[in-house]
């Protein structure tokens, strides 16, 4: 049976208040949709725009050139449309390898 997730249609709601379900099962994971359980007509057609985006921490900025096309590329060729870059404090241990948000080798980064 395909069902139709529409504002008539409420999503099924959790077995349990906690996160995961408990010891019974069921939880939150019968909230999951999939792409066979929602009808293709309620879905915009998949574009360059409306491909999802994913934050990107960086712990101290400490990236490089080689790491970050390799992790941009898989984030391409698994559909991505984009990340949104959030430079945080740093890992114990790379303190050597921070580059300073917003200096000349950040932004060439």
């Amino acid at each position: 049976m395909q069902r139709r997730c529409n504002r008539e249609t409420p999503l099924p709601q959790p077995a349990s208040a906690g996160l995961g379900g408990g010891a019974g099962g069921g939880g939150y994971n019968s909230l999951m949709i999939t792409k066979e359980s929602v009808e293709p007509s309620l879905w915009p057609p998949m574009t360059h725009e409306t491909r999802p985006w994913a934050y990107w921490w960086w712990m101290g900025s400490a990236v490089d050139e080689e790491n970050l096309t390799h992790e941009l590329t898989r984030y391409k060729d698994a559909g991505m449309g984009g990340v949104h870059i959030i430079p945080i404090y740093g890992a114990k241990g790379f303190e050597k390898r921070f580059v300073q948000y917003l200096s000349p080798r950040w932004l060439a980064l």
